[in-house]
């Protein structure tokens, strides 16, 4: 039993939700966002790559999880969804010895 993405719901008023959910690591074509019969899911698949076959890339230390995940909410009747979307992560600019290092989150 794997775990699942850390997400957060908050209330905005007695009608509107806004759902947020972590997912670091992934891209946008690995992320599905759907309805089915009153039910939202948020579904996560990636093709593992070994970590040696990485495009080049040294890792020192993997600590995001890379299993696939769906997270599934019941939705009261008469709820809509306006909208749903992935949005890019922030970057944060660390300044080490003089040296600016963007860093994703």
């Amino acid at each position: 039993v794997g775990a699942l993405p850390a997400y957060d719901l908050q209330k905005i008023d007695d009608s509107n939700f806004l759902l947020s959910v972590s997912v670091p690591g992934w891209k946008d074509d690995e992320l599905e966002i759907e309805t089915v019969g009153g039910n939202l899911h948020i579904s996560g698949k990636r093709q593992e790559t070994d970590s040696s076959t990485d495009s080049g890339e040294r890792w020192i230390y993997k600590g995001i999880r890379r299993a696939n995940f769906q997270l599934s909410f019941s939705l009261p009747e008469h709820a809509q969804i306006n909208q749903a979307q992935l949005e890019k992560p922030r970057k944060i600019a660390i300044e080490n010895q003089g040296r600016v290092i963007e860093h994703k989150v």
